[in-house]
């Protein structure tokens, strides 16, 4: 079970208020940053987020946004191109925001990895 959702049940079992519940959405989303980045562009053109141009002269140009996730909407974070410079961005965003931690959790995914 995610943390997350461990945190919620754990409240809601010893009985809770909602303030306390929003208390500590609005924390968890405060404390937990995701970065990610796509392969294609397609997606970010076909959900409006990018124009069709843009998408295929981004193509052309193997450009890479580096992605966010606040207050519940994608922002984009920096551009590079090529996938190498997609992942080492993503490495350093990992070095220099992040603090080494024992309770430090870290996911890694890849969307075509079984």
């Amino acid at each position: 079970m995610r943390p997350v959702a461990r945190g919620l049940q754990h409240r809601l079992q010893r009985g809770t208020t909602d303030e306390e519940i929003d208390a500590f959405v609005e924390e968890y989303a405060r404390s937990h940053h995701l970065l990610f980045t796509v392969n294609t562009l397609e997606y970010l053109a076909k959900g409006g987020r990018i124009g069709k141009a843009a998408a295929f002269a981004g193509t052309l140009l193997q450009v890479k946004p580096i992605l966010s996730i606040r207050d519940g909407e994608v922002e984009p974070v920096k551009r590079v191109r090529g996938d190498r410079k997609a992942f080492a961005e993503l490495a350093t965003a990992l070095e220099t925001e992040t603090e080494d931690e024992p309770e430090y959790r870290l996911g890694v995914a890849h969307a075509a990895a079984p």
